[in-house]
């Protein structure tokens, strides 16, 4: 047998190894389970998901800045970017961004946009929607700003 055979022989058979080895996978699986748990909880279409990829934003203002359902957005000047396969309304001169919902509006701006300059200032109007803590918005009108 050689001397590498029964060094790793030994430290099989030794307690601190195998408690190192059951902290090490205990420690790894509570911390995929969280990872897992933070995930699921924010879903696959949640606002709050693409916002920590667009925006870091203290979860505090994040509270502050929800808005009811229902709420208009009159005329709102601002870009869209597109995030994870979804577009995302940033309003000019504030923090506050929002997930787009699909729609035909949206098709078109979608359109224009990967074909055109993504620096452009759009005109939105539309209703926001909440749901799990984040709105939304439903976009009834976007036309290009000057």
């Amino acid at each position: 047998m050689s001397k590498v055979h029964r060094t790793l022989k030994r430290i099989a058979r030794s307690a601190s190894f195998w408690v190192f080895v059951s902290v090490t996978s205990t420690t790894i699986l509570v911390n995929l389970n969280v990872d897992s748990n933070s995930n699921a909880s924010k879903g696959l279409w949640s606002n709050a998901a693409l916002a920590e990829d667009t925006l870091q934003i203290p979860s505090a203002t994040k509270e502050r800045s929800l808005l009811r359902e229902g709420s208009s957005v009159v005329e709102s000047k601002g870009k869209f970017r597109i995030v994870k396969d979804r577009l995302v309304f940033q309003e000019d001169g504030s923090t506050r961004s929002f997930v787009c919902l699909e729609n035909q509006m949206l098709q078109r701006v979608a359109s224009y946009l990967s074909e055109e300059d993504r620096r452009l200032v759009w005109v939105v109007t539309g209703r926001i929607t909440e749901y799990e803590s984040s709105n939304y918005l439903l976009i009834e009108k976007a036309t290009r700003g000057r």
